[in-house]
């Protein structure tokens, strides 16, 4: 009898002790979830549920709610039960440094292409994302791909040339079409040759072209709000393990012509590549090739190129497009620059990036719309460290989720007054110190430090050379200048119905 009663004792304490770990375990959840961030100030419904996020990403236009809640709430905003948002460039400088204790939180599984395997996009282990990154970076730099500038002006005059070819066509229905998407398949097509030396296959069949422009403007969303609730990306992916369940869970190339027509096409090269009779090609899959990625590996980034190369840089050429064809002063004033560096041989046909960097007035443009409309605008949470941390001197508990304010980081106090105005004489009005200060924030728009964007150069490059030919080549008239597009920002600006009309340009 005591050997049974000691057991029953024991377990009966073991019982309590289950129980008090249970008590804990929902005490704690519920203080996280409600109270541990109460000392931060933010909208009402933010400190209880996400529901809030979803809905101001549901808005389509998040940048500016989040713009909004900055300059009411101040610099550390509480959006989520666990989750801060930030507009000071400080607080960014520190969470990303290089030597940061910060890690991407679980947002980052929503960019997997891939539900099985992560990329340099989607990587959230500090350890292991170094080491990819290490491998791609190569890849993304110009000297492990000599022949890059070429590359980008065959596709860029081939452009232009088809352009020229509206110009002349004088039925209004050609005449009068949409830029957004136009910029956006060329900035594709350019991705696509700059990473694997080929097209997309497109062809000509504007009905392909339309679909695939369709769902990759229907789909963008879902992510976006899916990514909210923390967690349900891993319960997808597990699902997804079960035979069957992956075309049904996530987009692969058998169900979306969209996102699925990139890594499909991602496939079909890397498998050419990685044969054991292909020669080796100098470009960013060959880099990568030569760094030791594997055939998978290389497909997934492949495909994370061709995104991140293409439509961010697409936003930034339509945001030029609309802010200079839609102001006198600001066309007149570019002209008169290229015009002048033409006649004194300054630039050549096609211009080289080296020549578009020496001219002020037209980086102060390109400086000011990704200043002024940075293209993502997608949080990139990261991840208070163990022990926690003091930011803009309030204590922060470990584990919370820090925002990043795109938008409201470039309305900084640096870039003078109205920052809210697209201005591009405030960058050569500025005196040395501010413009450095300005250079710096306004950077952060490709992020910082160990996770800082790798494709800022070909980027640049492709902006650059783009615009200059477009301003040059045509006189650009906005068709409706009261609404002149639909900008769907969902985390990644998608400019719709941005209708033109184009004119050869006549010099006097």
């Amino acid at each position: 009898m005591a050997i049974i009663s000691t057991e029953l004792i024991t377990l009966r304490n073991a019982g309590l002790f289950l129980g008090i770990l249970l008590v804990y375990a929902i005490f704690r959840r519920v203080f996280i979830r409600f109270f541990h961030l109460s000392n931060f100030a933010g909208p009402k419904l933010a400190g209880y549920t996400r529901y809030w996020l979803i809905k101001t990403y549901a808005s389509k236009d998040s940048a500016n709610i989040f713009l909004d809640a900055n300059k009411h709430f101040g610099k550390l905003v509480r959006i989520g039960p666990n989750t801060l948002l930030t507009d000071d460039p400080e607080i960014n400088w520190r969470v990303l440094g290089p030597h940061s204790n910060y890690r991407r939180g679980k947002w980052f599984d929503s960019l997997r292409f891939d539900p099985h395997y992560t990329s340099i996009a989607s990587e959230t282990d500090p350890v292991k994302h170094d080491a990819l990154r290490w491998k791609v970076t190569q890849g993304y730099a110009t000297k492990d791909f000599p022949d890059l500038e070429n590359v980008v002006d065959s596709r860029v005059s081939e452009w232009i040339e088809q352009m020229q070819l509206k110009a002349v066509d004088k039925t209004s229905s050609a005449r009068s079409y949409d830029l957004a998407r136009n910029v956006r398949m060329m900035t594709l097509e350019i991705a696509a040759w700059v990473c694997f030396s080929e097209g997309l296959g497109f062809g000509y069949e504007e009905e392909e072209r339309d679909e695939f422009q369709k769902s990759i403007e229907e789909n963008a969303p879902y992510a976006q709000y899916l990514s909210t609730i923390h967690g349900l990306f891993s319960l997808i992916y597990t699902i997804c393990s079960i035979p069957g369940m992956k075309n049904r869970m996530v987009l692969t190339e058998h169900n979306n012509p969209g996102i699925g027509k990139i890594m499909k096409v991602s496939r079909i090269v890397t498998e050419k590549r990685y044969a054991p009779d292909a020669k080796p090609v100098n470009d960013m899959l060959g880099s990568w090739m030569k760094r030791g990625l594997t055939q998978h590996e290389a497909e997934t980034e492949t495909s994370i190129a061709l995104v991140t190369g293409a439509f961010p840089s697409s936003a930034a050429i339509n945001v030029v497009v609309l802010h200079v064809a839609t102001n006198p002063l600001i066309l007149s004033r570019l002209r008169n620059e290229l015009d002048a560096a033409v006649a004194k041989g300054e630039i050549s046909t096609p211009i080289t990036n080296a020549q578009a960097m020496k001219l002020p007035y037209f980086q102060a443009c390109v400086s000011e719309a990704l200043r002024r409309f940075p293209p993502i605008t997608q949080l990139r949470e990261r991840v208070a460290p163990p022990g926690g941390d003091t930011l803009d001197g309030r204590y922060v508990p470990a584990g919370t989720q820090i925002g990043l304010n795109a938008w409201g980081l470039q309305r900084h106090p640096c870039f003078g007054d109205e920052p809210e105005v697209y201005r591009p004489e405030r960058w050569l009005e500025a005196d040395e110190k501010r413009l450095m200060e300005m250079n710096k924030v306004q950077a952060l728009v490709f992020g910082y430090g160990g996770t800082k964007c790798l494709g800022v150069t070909q980027a640049m490059m492709i902006i650059n050379k783009v615009l200059i030919e477009l301003f040059r080549t045509f006189d650009i008239e906005v068709v409706n200048p009261m609404k002149p597009w639909v900008d769907q920002c969902n985390g990644v600006s998608f400019h719709q119905d941005f209708f033109v009309r184009l004119e050869k340009r006549v010099r006097g």
